[in-house]
């Protein structure tokens, strides 16, 4: 089965989505639209068990998609 990078990209948003950021403005998790804070990322230091799960899950998308995308550079 050929993943796409922007299939790869689409199932991290997914995960980002389910963990949720913290609303700040610099969150590693999922950046903020509209109003925020700016008094730095909580979400490591806030996690629950669930949450530290679903963020390894992220980490690998991230590195998945970064295969993917070398994988078609090399190919062009």
């Amino acid at each position: 089965m050929t993943t796409t990078p922007e299939q790869i990209a689409a199932e991290y948003l997914e995960i980002a989505t389910q963990i949720g950021g913290c609303g700040d403005g610099n969150c590693v998790i999922l950046q903020p639209t509209g109003m925020h804070t700016n008094g730095g990322c909580r979400c490591p230091r806030d996690m629950d068990a669930g949450q530290m799960m679903l963020l390894r899950a992220l980490l690998r998308k991230g590195r998945h998609l970064a295969a993917a995308i070398r994988a078609l550079k090399e190919k062009s």
